[in-house]
Order: C-alpha cells, then sequence, then structure tokens
C-alpha cells in the first residue's frame, strides 16, 4: 500500500517537472489558474448576481471592459499592457475593471462571469448585458476596432 502511493507521488512530481520543462512556468501558471476556475467551490447566493449586474448597469459610460487575468500568466502580462493602452484613447467613454482571478477577493466575479481560462475580455452595455466575451490574448487593435464598433453601434 505505502509503495503504491509512493508510486502515484513519484508520477505527479515527474508530470509537474516535465511540465515545467515542456510547457515553461507561464504557461504551467495558467494552465493551474485554468483548473482552479473550472473547480471552484465559490457559490453564488442572489445578492451576488445582483451586485454584479447593478455594478455595470448604471455605468455612466456607454460600455464597460472587464479583463480577467491573473499574476503569472505572460498573455495575462501582455493583456494588461493592452488594457492600459486602451483606456488611454477612450477616456470617459468606457470604464475598464480588471480582476485577477487569483485573489480572493475576485473569485465571485469570476465565478459569476462563468471564467473558466484566462485571459479573458467581456464588453458590457450601460444595461449591463454581455456583449462581446474574447478569451486569450487580444491584440490593442482587435480591442480597439471592438469597442469602437460597439460604442458606435449604440449611438
Amino acid at each position: 500500500m505505502k509503495n503504491k502511493k509512493t508510486g502515484i507521488v513519484l508520477i505527479i512530481i515527474t508530470v509537474l517537472i516535465l511540465g515545467l520543462l515542456i510547457l515553461g512556468k507561464q504557461k504551467l501558471t495558467c494552465f493551474v489558474t485554468k483548473y482552479q476556475l473550472s473547480h471552484n467551490s465559490i457559490t453564488l447566493n442572489g445578492s451576488d448576481s445582483a451586485k454584479f449586474k447593478k455594478d455595470y448597469s448604471r455605468s455612466v459610460a456607454s460600455l464597460t471592459v472587464l479583463e480577467f487575468g491573473g499574476y503569472g500568466c505572460k498573455p495575462c502580462r501582455r493583456m494588461d499592457t493592452v488594457i492600459n493602452n486602451v483606456r488611454k484613447k477612450f477616456g470617459n467613454k468606457v470604464v475598464f475593471k480588471n480582476y485577477k482571478v487569483t485573489d480572493p477577493a475576485n473569485k465571485k466575479a469570476a465565478k459569476f462571469y462563468n471564467i473558466i481560462a484566462i485571459p479573458t475580455q467581456i464588453i458590457i452595455d450601460n444595461k449591463g448585458e454581455e456583449v462581446f466575451r474574447h478569451t486569450g490574448f487580444l491584440s490593442e487593435s482587435s480591442l480597439t476596432g471592438k469597442i469602437n464598433y460597439l460604442l458606435k453601434k449604440g449611438d
């Protein structure tokens, strides 16, 4: 019995080491975060759902961009740069909110918006409705183009 447990532990350690060597630390961090999100034991109650819906439905801006990412993930760090650059272009027209899903305070938001992988970008209109979702890295020009399209559509 003890040899079987030791064998399983050695296999797990070997897989993790191979994962680090093959994928690199950054990709493994994203994978671990993806696993944590998909196996998230957080439960939402009615007031949580109402809070998230209300937070963005009364926005004075036409759109709100939500960015869900993590600290150790290379694509997430690249998205942080993109979000900061796009934020400068739109000023008060668009609200930007960045959620680091590895922070305990942001786990309910990740659960509410059904985030299963990072980075994920969600655009919400001023009625609180999701109008766009993308998972993975999104270039600055793509995000800017999508926001411009949605702003013109909303006029």
